[in-house]
Parts: C-alpha cells; sequence; structure tokens
C-alpha cells in the first residue's frame, strides 16, 4: 500500500498500484503466469492493455476448446458406458441407434485371434494418434469390412474428434440405425 492508517491499519492504495492489481488478477483468471506479467507494461510503465486484451482473448479461446473437447469426451463415455450395459442382455445380433463418429484406422495385418497382435496394433495406432495432438474417445478395437463383396478387410480403430488433421485414414461413420453384434475378445475369428 502507498499509505497505512496508524490508527485504523486501513490501506491506501494509489490508482497506479489498483490497476496493477486489476491487471494480476486478470492475468490470473486468463492463467497467464504473473512471470509473464512485465510482458504487459510498456517501456514507460504503463500497462499494454491491448496486449493483454489479445492474450486474453487467445487464452479464452483456447480453454473453450479445451472444454468443448472434455464435454465431446465426456459425453462419448456415457454413451459407450450406456452401450456396455445395453450390450450386455443381448445375445446375437441387434439394432442401435449410432450418432455419427470417426474413427482413425490402420490396416490390421495380422491374425484377429491374435490378443497381444490386437493389443500391440491399438497401441501402435494410440502412439501416432497422441504423437499427433489427436482426441481419442474410448470405441476402440478391429473393424471388419467386405470391401468387395467376398474379401474381408481387418482395420485396427479408435473413435477420435475429427477436427483436426489425423495422421492416419479416417472412417466417418453416419448417424443411423445399425445392426450390430458383440463378440467376445477371444472370440475375434467370429
Amino acid at each position: 500500500p502507498a499509505y497505512i492508517n496508524d490508527q485504523t491499519g486501513y490501506r491506501y492504495y494509489t490508482m497506479e498500484q489498483l490497476t496493477a492489481l486489476s491487471m494480476i488478477q486478470v492475468c490470473n483468471e486468463l492463467d497467464i503466469p504473473l512471470k509473464r506479467f512485465q510482458d504487459y507494461r510498456e517501456t514507460d510503465g504503463t500497462f499494454a492493455l491491448d496486449r493483454l486484451v489479445c492474450a486474453g482473448e487467445a487464452a479464452a479461446r483456447e480453454k473453450l476448446g479445451q472444454l468443448r473437447q472434455l464435454t465431446r469426451k465426456l459425453e462419448a463415455l456415457s454413451d459407450y458406458l450406456a452401450h456396455i450395459q445395453s450390450a450386455k442382455t443381448h445375445s446375437g445380433g441387434y439394432d442401435r441407434t449410432i450418432a455419427a463418429r470417426s474413427f482413425a484406422i490402420l490396416p490390421f495385418q495380422d491374425d484377429p485371434g491374435r490378443e497381444g497382435a490386437r493389443m500391440k496394433a491399438l497401441a501402435k495406432l494410440y502412439r501416432i494418434l497422441n504423437d499427433n495432438d489427436v482426441t481419442v474417445l474410448y470405441q476402440q478395437g478391429l473393424l471388419f469390412r467386405r470391401s468387395d463383396g467376398r474379401n474381408i478387410r481387418v482395420d485396427c480403430v479408435i473413435e477420435i474428434i475429427h477436427d483436426s488433421p489425423c495422421p492416419t485414414e479416417v472412417l466417418a461413420i453416419p448417424s443411423g440405425r445399425y445392426r450390430c453384434r458383440l463378440f467376445r475378445a477371444d472370440r475375434a475369428e467370429q
């Protein structure tokens, strides 16, 4: 404080000190480290509010993006858990409404019945996605598709939020009603 009243202990601050305190509070709210506080002062000691506002807007946009991704991840987790609970009651095929989603895919060249090979392939795909800052969701496994009516293509798949470039091929599944069937992991050959 610029002055402390000896009788009351009340602290008095100058306008410049109050402005500095306000700027520190803004930096804290925006998660701008206090060690960068001096970056927002001009050479004459005044505050560069325009730079602070620009940095604040950028930080707020980044936080919003992170919160949107977290919300999407939580929604995907909720859907995944609900499906797992529901799937326990099904034997054989069943119909399921599935929201639009995207999967990063890598061709799977090994025996689908070998659990170690599946885990190794999924770990490799996960590392590729993680190294490229792709947001990974919860659905993962092997996808079997008939590409020409006879031959079956097997891909290792992990569900992703596809709002940034992906280093692998991406399979977009449109929303709709799908015929599904679950297999135990040790029955992948089926």
